[in-house]
C-alpha cells in the first residue's frame, strides 16, 4: 500500500477573518488550545511503517505544536509514570508489612502450640466428700441400694457390702437392658487406657487400681407386700445419674469456653439521653435458641446490646477490631457487622464476630392471601418499601456518624 494514500488529521490552530481596511479579526481567540482538550492520540495495531516515517510523523508533529506543546506532553506524561509507581510501591510497601505481621502471628501460634505439647495436661481430681461426715444419711446406702446424691454430683454404689462413693466424673457410660425376669445396669468407668479425649489430660495417678466396670442385676418379679418390682431402683438410679451427667457436662463445657477468654473491662454506662440508639434488632449469633429483638445503644466505652427479654451484651469500643456497615441497597437486611480482637462470652459460647441487623421488608411472600388478582396494590406496597429502606439507611447512616464522632474515629465503619 502506498504511505502517501493514507488519510492525516489537520491540527487546526487559529480561524481568522482577512478584513480590508482593518486588521485580522481571530474568531477562535477564546477556545481552548492546549492540547490535552483538543488532542485524541490513537495507538496503532500494527507497526509496519518504518523508522523513517516515525522520523518524518515526530518533525511534522514538532513542526506543527512547536517545542513548548511537545514539552507540556512529555511532562504530562512523566508526571502519570510516577504517580504510578507511587501507587506502586506503596501497594508493595504495604504487601510487605502484612506479609511481616502475619509471619510474626504465625510464630506466635506455633510457639504457642509447642508450649501446649510440652506442658502436658492433668486430668482434674475430683473429690466426693472431703470428710466421711458428709457422705448422706439416706436410707437407701444402709440398705446397700444405689443412690444418687445430686448434691455432691456422686453416685454411691454397694460393693462387698459396702457403699462406695463415685463421682459422675469418673463414669463413662451406662446402659441398661431386660432379660427374661432380670434388668440389667451396667457402668463403665474412666480408666488409664480408656478413649479420653485429648484435652482431658492423663489421670493424677495412674498406677493406682482402677475400676473399669460394674454390673447390677434386679428382678423383676414383685412379690407379695411389696409396693413395687425390686428392679424399679435400677430404672430410678438410670435416670437420675443420666440427669446428673447431663447437668455436669453442660457445666464443665461452659467452664472450658470460657477457659481462653480475655477479660474485658467494665462497660461505663451512660445515662445521657442523646447517645446514639437503634431499635428493634436481632443479634446474631441468637442468645437463646428462639430469636428476640432488642436495642443496640453506645456508651461511654463501649456498645450494649439489651433484648426484650433482658439479656446483655456489651462490647467495647478497644476490642473491635473492625467494624462493617451494610446498607439494604439490593438486600433484605440492613446490618452492622462487629470483627472482635478478644472472643467474647454470651449465649453459652464464646463469638469473635457479632452481627446487629434488621429485616427490611418481607421476607417470604404469602402468594394465597390475596382473593382477587385486582385486590393486590403492588404499587403502594413498593413504595412503602422504598420509604422504609429509605428510613431505615438514613437511622443507621446516623448512627454510624454519631459513634465516629463519639469515639473520635476511635471506631470507623
Amino acid at each position: 500500500s502506498d504511505s502517501g494514500s493514507k488519510k492525516y488529521a489537520l491540527f487546526i490552530g487559529d480561524t481568522v477573518v482577512v478584513n480590508e481596511d482593518q486588521p485580522a479579526t481571530v474568531l477562535t481567540a477564546s477556545s481552548k488550545k492546549k492540547l490535552k482538550n483538543v488532542g485524541v492520540f490513537l495507538k496503532d495495531d500494527d507497526d509496519d511503517d518504518g523508522d523513517g516515517d516515525e522520523e518524518d510523523t515526530k518533525e511534522d508533529t514538532s513542526g506543527i505544536l512547536g517545542r513548548g506543546k511537545r514539552t507540556a506532553i512529555l511532562d504530562s506524561k512523566l508526571r502519570h509514570q510516577t504517580s504510578e509507581q507511587s501507587t506502586e510501591e506503596k501497594r508493595k510497601q504495604h504487601q510487605k508489612e502484612l506479609a511481616v505481621s502475619m509471619n510474626e502471628a504465625a510464630k506466635e501460634r506455633l510457639a504457642l502450640l509447642k508450649g501446649k505439647k510440652e506442658d502436658q495436661k492433668v486430668r482434674k481430681s475430683t473429690v466426693s466428700y472431703r470428710s466421711s461426715n458428709l457422705i448422706p444419711k439416706e436410707p437407701e446406702i444402709s440398705e446397700l441400694k444405689i443412690f444418687v446424691d445430686r448434691k455432691y454430683e456422686t453416685l454411691i454404689l454397694p460393693i462387698y457390702g459396702m457403699p462406695v462413693p463415685f463421682h459422675i466424673s469418673m463414669i463413662k457410660n451406662i446402659s441398661q437392658s431386660v432379660e427374661g425376669d432380670y434388668t440389667y445396669l451396667r457402668i463403665n468407668f474412666f480408666h488409664p487406657g480408656s478413649s479420653i479425649g485429648k484435652s482431658d489430660g492423663v489421670f493424677p495417678n495412674p498406677d493406682a487400681v482402677f475400676l473399669k466396670e460394674v454390673t447390677y442385676r434386679s428382678t423383676n418379679t414383685k412379690e407379695p407386700g411389696e409396693f413395687s418390682a425390686p428392679s424399679s431402683n435400677l430404672n430410678t438410679a438410670f435416670r437420675l445419674i443420666k440427669e446428673v451427667q447431663k447437668k455436669f457436662k453442660t457445666r464443665e463445657a461452659e467452664e472450658k469456653e470460657k477457659e481462653d477468654l480475655v477479660k474485658q473491662d467494665t462497660l461505663i454506662v451512660s445515662n445521657n439521653k442523646s447517645n446514639p440508639k437503634l431499635k428493634d434488632l436481632y443479634i446474631r449469633p441468637n442468645i437463646v435458641q428462639k430469636r428476640i429483638n432488642g436495642t443496640l445503644e453506645a456508651h461511654t466505652n463501649g456498645f450494649r446490646y439489651t433484648s426484650v427479654r433482658g439479656d446483655k451484651v456489651d462490647i467495647l469500643y478497644n476490642n473491635i477490631k473492625n467494624a462493617f456497615f451494610q446498607p439494604c441497597e439490593g438486600d433484605m437486611i440492613i446490618l452492622l457487622h462487629f470483627h472482635l480482637r478478644h472472643a467474647i462470652m454470651f449465649g453459652k459460647k464464646k463469638h469473635i464476630d457479632v452481627q446487629f441487623y434488621t429485616e427490611v421488608g418481607e421476607i417470604t411472600t404469602d402468594l394465597g392471601k390475596h382473593q382477587h388478582m385486582h385486590d393486590r396494590d403492588d404499587l403502594s406496597a413498593e413504595q412503602a418499601e422504598r420509604e422504609l429502606r429509605h428510613k431505615l439507611t438514613s437511622a443507621f447512616k446516623s448512627f454510624t456518624e454519631k459513634v465516629e464522632t463519639m469515639t473520635k474515629h476511635q471506631i470507623e465503619f
